[in-house]
């Protein structure tokens, strides 16, 4: 007696039919990967900026503030000061396709200077959240008024 090991022409249709459906997936997946790697890049480069104008503060004995520059799409320090000089070259600059929001709203493109955190000689801090979204990702950005630390979370807009 024979056996037959040949495959049917459906059987063939099916098994490519549920590799394309697998790879599909997978490849969705992969794109959503980038933009997240992204954002948090971008968060981590925002926190090491504040810390800088936490640590500026203390160590200089002059408010610092930290600014976003809403045309150039920069975020960086200033100290008060009689010149109000701009300081360190430290600054992060946004992809266009990334929103900055402060109080749920997105802000304004022909705003130049948007003042966003405030840090004192005393090593507090103040200022409103600042949320980073990126497609459908989002993280919130605070500090906290009485240690001046600075607060990074992912938000699970899904709950």
């Amino acid at each position: 007696m024979l056996k037959n090991n040949n495959y049917t022409l459906i059987e063939l249709v099916a098994v490519i039919v549920i590799a394309g459906m697998l790879s599909t997936v997978v490849i969705m997946q992969f794109r959503k990967l980038p933009a997240f790697i992204s954002l948090e890049s971008k968060v981590n480069e925002f926190s090491k900026i504040l810390a800088q104008a936490r640590n500026n503060a203390a160590c200089r004995g002059i408010n610092t503030t930290v600014v976003f520059d809403a045309k150039k799409r920069r975020v960086f320090m200033t100290q008060e000061s009689s010149d109000d000089q701009k300081l360190s070259p430290i600054e992060i600059f946004l992809p266009e396709e990334m929103k900055l929001l402060q109080n749920d709203e997105e802000l304004e493109k022909d705003e130049e200077d948007t003042k966003l955190f405030k840090f004192y000689p005393d090593g507090t801090g103040g200022g409103n959240s600042v949320c980073l979204e990126l497609r459908k990702h989002k993280f919130k950005i605070s500090i906290s008024p009485l240690s001046g630390s600075v607060i990074a979370e992912e938000i699970d807009e899904q709950k």
